[in-house]
């Protein structure tokens, strides 16, 4: 099952030289500059690795306190959420995102708000509390469509439908949200959220039984996430797929690509 944490990590700022953003930094006045050179390095780190991302998100989050600048705490608590919700610490990411959450509203930055629900609906949901993960997912969703933000609405809709893949009772809800979505991350031609849907929906079908449309969609998955981590996961429900197919050759084909 793949959600979506919209927002979390974003692939923006990857090609940057962390070490020559260090250097700047060293020479700028502790201004709102410095705070957001602190903020893209932190980001550049989310990117790769996790754990060095927090130390600069809290020097962006302590000279925002001292400058008063609400945009820059707002991003410094959801900067420093992200790193340790990427660490799997849910009770801190949870904490800074509520942070979060408050500057956006006392900016009333709607994409900043509809970003901090989201990822605190993907917590509940990790949790087992989907009842609250629904609240902040559909409220997300809201404040989305308000704005406009077709990526924000995306991410919405597909968390939402992976909290209702979670009970057999609620797979058509799932489906229905899911491919709500799909046009939406086709048009932005986006293909982690692209590759997330119909691994879902693949995965919805093969639990039933329907394996040539499970088979349909983790090819479509399978075409999204190319040259990603993610393709080992798709190749071996492929080759699953194709063992059930009895079609054994093809099958191992499959699996060996998994773990090359």
């Amino acid at each position: 099952l793949f959600g979506f944490l919209g927002g979390v990590i974003s692939g923006r700022g990857q090609g940057e030289n962390p070490d020559s953003l260090k250097t700047a930094i060293e020479q700028m006045p502790e201004d709102t500059t410095r705070v957001r050179a602190l903020l893209q390095l932190s980001k550049i780190y989310l990117n790769s690795e996790a754990k060095e991302a927090l130390p600069y998100a809290m020097l962006a989050r302590d000279l925002s306190a001292r400058l008063e600048y609400e945009k820059g705490s707002a991003l410094a608590y959801k900067y420093i959420g992200n790193a340790f919700y990427l660490r799997s610490m849910y009770v801190e990411a949870m904490e800074n995102w509520r942070q979060s959450l408050s500057y956006f509203e006392k900016l009333n930055d709607i994409a900043g708000i509809a970003n901090i629900q989201s990822n605190i609906g993907a917590i509940y949901q990790n949790q087992g509390n989907e009842s609250k993960a629904l609240e902040f997912l559909f409220n997300s969703l809201r404040n989305s469509e308000q704005i406009g933000d077709q990526f924000r609405i995306a991410s919405a809709l597909i968390n939402i439908g992976s909290v209702y893949q979670h009970k057999t009772a609620t797979y058509d809800k799932a489906i229905q949200y899911y491919l709500r979505a799909l046009p939406m991350s086709e048009k932005l031609q986006d293909n982690d959220q692209i590759g997330s849907i119909v691994l879902n929906i693949g995965e919805i079908y093969q639990v039933r039984g329907n394996i040539d449309s499970a088979l349909y969609y983790f090819k479509k998955a399978e075409q999204a996430f190319q040259s990603t981590v993610d393709i080992s996961s798709v190749y071996i429900d492929i080759g699953k797929v194709y063992e059930l197919k009895k079609e054994y050759p093809i099958a191992q084909r499959y699996h060996q690509q998994a773990y090359d």
